[in-house]
């Protein structure tokens, strides 16, 4: 299980990340601000807590899988935890969920 935040911290530390990467991208700009739609918002939310456990995915590979279906596992594993911790993300995750399984049926 995650650890919870409140949704207003979670929202502003997504909504600095992603404009600091988007800086260090494509130069100096804000993005994306607290105001913007929960269309805009909360995909760039998950995507955040997902960074924040790149290290847990890269290392919990399962045995016995090609490296992209051990991924794949570990990637949905990942969106139901997000999806469980935050209950106002499960659409979001849901929504990743199934655009990752057209991507890997499309390889």
């Amino acid at each position: 299980m995650l650890p919870p935040a409140p949704r207003g911290e979670l929202i502003k530390a997504a909504v600095r990340w992603f404009n600091e990467l988007e800086t260090w991208r494509n130069g100096a700009g804000t993005w994306i601000n607290r105001a913007d739609s929960e269309a805009v918002l909360f995909p760039i939310v998950v995507d955040f807590i997902r960074d924040r456990l790149k290290n847990y995915r890269d290392r919990a590979r399962p045995i016995g899988l090609p490296v992209e279906q051990a991924a794949a596992a570990v990637d949905r594993k990942i969106l139901d935890a997000i999806a469980a911790t935050y209950p106002w993300l499960s659409a979001e995750c849901s929504r990743q969920k199934l655009d990752g399984l057209s991507k890997a049926a499309q390889r």
